[in-house]
């Protein structure tokens, strides 16, 4: 049986349907388990009965459904996401989802679903409460056929009749086009290890094209066929199921203070001291979330135009703007009330009796006109029950159902920029006419009369859940991560090209890591070393420094590499690179006492120049168990628990590209870890040495970069061992840090001259060097930093008779 993951985005008509789906799924014997994946906000949905069964798991996002700055359609949900502000939410939703068998998305969520899907591959299937609501724009096909005619060609062929593929031409342009855009080439080829374009099996789009990993995906709609024109172009084989709407409220209880206020007007009306029923206002989520420009004079023009016809008003005053104080007409509700009342659940009086007859109706028939903002939910909401609608569109597909409501002459559509009280007054007038009425009527018999829109919908879910093989354990083991892969680098070594490969997750990170190393020489010019040393790694991460020195070093004696990398998944694929490259090594593990159990490797270990001893344990000034905050996108970030907030400051500051930074901390993790102080370590070291006693060896380079612990990494030094090292190259995170070294080295490494050099690509970040005199002859440091101070500071070093 199958574990179906529901995962949709968008505000609360975006959303809610597919929970009333999911909790219909849930209870087919085919489906095992039945999660839903949306924005937390939208948690009040699992507290609702007629919305929510308690069989359905709910999986909450951190990111909200609205980040705006308070702009109409600033950064409300999107598909393309062109400024970025998306992808945070499309990388949690697929963290979230990862576990599935078979995958359940709305329009808004349908990219990332569409990507996961090929990912795990697993069926999906589209279930949107929506037309659709972005179109493709119109150089997309022309840009298709020239970047990719092979695509493009398959795509149109499967067009044809008898074709029933489900990825064809007219899929892509009508709702599947966002997939090929540039975000989600990122998303897909850094976060999920895919091709950046979908059937582009190399990357390149021509030589390795694969169109049988085009999976496409059945289209349902769940809006009901009487409300959809003519006009408008369905999806490919798209299945009409009618709306998704939850069942009538069974056990809420409903605001006995508006129970009271409806009663109220109702005596009124029959008094001839009001006109009619109540108008209802409301613009949903997104008024809620502040997007209805200038709220407050919006809402005084309704007002004024109410109290001029005569007509009491219920507000939901949180989707549009407060009223202080509140006028003796207007009821205003600080949170959504249900639309449908049941008998069973209305207040009753003091006495014991029922409340007047209209409060045991619902809340819409009891109003006039309903005025609100065009979304689906309202729309059918007032449809069914035969209300007429003021329709005043926002965004999206509002302005699409206002005109199709328009033109079945059952509403009118009113433009924001155009309001004043006696057009709002002369529409809701047209509204009350008895020929609107008798079309809101023959509206509601249509919907009310369509076959369960439900069942549909279910069935072809379960028929899907049906088809997974071996389902049931909700994806258990398999990864959703970008796949530890092979990565090719070019190794030049005194000019002649020699060909160097990794195992690692990003190849971007891994790049960026050997350009410093071997390219930018931001550690100096490793060839230059001097033999029968140690060098310390701090930071081994893949182990690239070591490769980079086997590779290039040729002096005589031999190197003693001391490398450090905390990170579990890490150290293991440090040690498979340097067991590629045929780099002799000892794996230490996570131990650093007494016992002599490390793993020697290298079959001419004590002849080999460069050894590198491995220890999966992170600098500190103390032995002690700690934390490590590992991010498997970005490895080499990895910090300890207690300086993760300052990658959050790093993110602040612009440290990282704003098109990856996202994924860079997707998927973080924390591990346990030991710590251990180098002078530990490397007394280990010396304990189990092939050569002359290590003891004795000099410490030609201390290198570090781990993340914001180097000032404690320096602490577990002992002063024998400062006593011996002759150079050090350290990566500091902050100028703080940088002054607090700089203190440390005066008394624990007097006789060592410093310098820095400021990192230009990375704010607040800097390396520091150092050298003890009388070494300056072919010195490996002299090329790092080309700034005057340092000019000056190889100038007085040699002049002081440096040779």
């Amino acid at each position: 049986m199958a574990h179906v993951v529901f995962v949709a985005l968008g505000s609360r008509g975006d959303v809610q349907p597919l929970a009333v789906l999911a909790s219909a799924v849930a209870d087919v014997d085919a489906v095992a388990q039945v999660s839903l994946v949306s924005h937390s906000e939208l948690q009040k949905l699992t507290e609702e009965p007629e919305v929510w069964s308690s069989k359905v798991l709910w999986r909450p996002l951190a990111q909200p459904c609205f980040v705006h700055d308070g702009r109409l359609n600033a950064d409300t949900p999107d598909v393309l996401d062109l400024q970025g502000r998306r992808r945070a939410e499309w990388i949690e939703a697929i963290g979230r989802a990862g576990d599935a068998d078979v995958l359940v998305c709305n329009l808004f969520a349908m990219p990332p679903v569409f990507h996961l899907a090929e990912r795990l591959k697993i069926p999906w299937i589209c279930c949107s409460p929506s037309l659709i609501p972005y179109s493709m724009p119109e150089t997309f096909e022309q840009e298709l056929t020239e970047n990719m005619p092979d695509l493009m060609e398959v795509l149109k062929k499967r067009d044809e009749p008898g074709d029933e593929s489900l990825f064809s031409w007219s899929t892509v342009k009508s709702w599947m086009w966002p997939v090929f855009t540039e975000s989600h080439a990122i998303l897909r080829e850094e976060f999920l290890g895919l091709p950046p374009v979908p059937g582009d099996r190399a990357g390149d789009g021509h030589d390795h094209f694969a169109p049988e990993t085009l999976k496409g995906a059945q289209f349902l709609l769940g809006i009901p066929a009487a409300l959809i024109p003519a006009s408008v172009t369905l999806p490919p084989a798209a299945v009409v199921c009618g709306a998704w709407s939850p069942a009538e409220d069974r056990a809420r209880k409903q605001p006995k203070a508006l129970v009271e206020f409806l009663a109220q007007c109702e005596e009124e009306v029959a008094k001839g001291q009001l006109t009619g029923p109540p108008f209802y206002i409301g613009f949903g989520s997104m008024g809620a979330e502040g997007l209805v420009p200038d709220a407050e004079k919006v809402l005084k023009v309704f007002l004024d135009t109410a109290k001029w016809m005569a007509r009491p008003v219920v507000l939901m005053q949180h989707t549009l703007a407060q009223v202080d104080p509140t006028p003796r007409f207007v009821f205003c509700c600080s949170e959504d009330v249900p639309h449908g009342w049941k008998p069973s659940c209305a207040p009753r009086c003091a006495d014991g009796s029922d409340l007047c007859r209209s409060a045991l109706a619902r809340l819409f028939p009891q109003c006039s006109v309903v005025i609100h903002h065009g979304g689906i939910g309202t729309v059918l909401a007032a449809a069914r029950v035969g209300r007429p609608q003021l329709v005043v569109p926002l965004a999206f597909d509002q302005p699409f159902w206002g005109q199709t409501l328009e033109d079945l002459g059952v509403a009118a559509v009113q433009e924001l920029e155009e309001l004043s009280v006696p057009l709002v007054a002369r529409k809701l007038r047209a509204l009350l006419t008895p020929s609107v009425q008798r079309s809101v009527e023959d509206l509601a018999a249509q919907l009310n009369d369509e076959s369960p829109p439900i069942a549909r919908a279910v069935q072809e879910i379960a028929a899907l859940a049906a088809t997974v093989e071996g389902a049931g354990a909700g994806g258990a083991g398999r990864e959703v991560l970008r796949p530890v892969h092979r990565i090719e680098l070019c190794e030049d070594a005194e000019g002649e090209a020699e060909e160097l490969s990794v195992l690692g997750r990003s190849s971007g990170e891994v790049q960026f890591i050997f350009r410093e190393i071997a390219e930018e020489h931001s550690y100096g010019e490793l060839s230059k070393l001097p033999g029968d040393s140690i060098v310390v790694d701090g930071g081994m991460n893949l182990g690239l420094f070591s490769l980079v020195l086997a590779k290039r070093w040729r002096g005589t004696g031999q190197l003693t590499v001391v490398a450090f990398e905390p990170a579990e998944e890490t150290y293991h694929l440090a040690l498979q690179n340097l067991r590629h490259h045929g780099v002799p090594l000892v794996a230490h593990g996570a131990e650093f006492g007494d016992r002599d159990d490390a793993v020697v490797e290298g079959a001419e270990f004590g002849d080999a120049p460069v050894v590198v001893h491995c220890f999966r344990l992170a600098l500190c000034d103390v032995e002690r168990e700690d934390r490590l905050c590992y991010f498997p996108y970005l490895t080499s970030s990895s910090t300890l628990q207690q300086h993760r907030a300052a990658k959050d400051l790093a993110k602040e500051r612009g440290c990282f590209d704003p098109r990856l930074v996202q994924i860079f901390f997707a998927a973080e993790r924390a591990e346990p870890i030991r710590c251990c102080a180098l002078s530990t370590a490397l007394r280990r070291v010396e304990r189990c040495s092939a050569r002359r006693a290590d003891s004795e060896r000099p410490i030609s380079l201390l290198k570090l970069d781990i993340e914001g612990s180097e000032v404690e990494a320096m602490k577990g030094i002992d002063p024998s061992h400062w006593q011996r090292v002759q150079r050090l190259a350290v990566e500091v995170h902050s100028r703080s840090d940088l002054q607090r070294l700089k203190e440390l080295l005066t008394t624990s490494w007097p006789n060592g001259s410093l310098w820095e050099v400021p990192q230009e690509l990375i704010p607040e970040h800097f390396m520091l060097y150092g050298l003890l005199p009388g070494l300056l002859q072919d010195e490996p440091l002299v090329a790092c930093g080309n700034s005057a101070e340092t000019v000056a500071l190889w100038s007085d070093l040699a002049v002081g008779g440096v040779t």
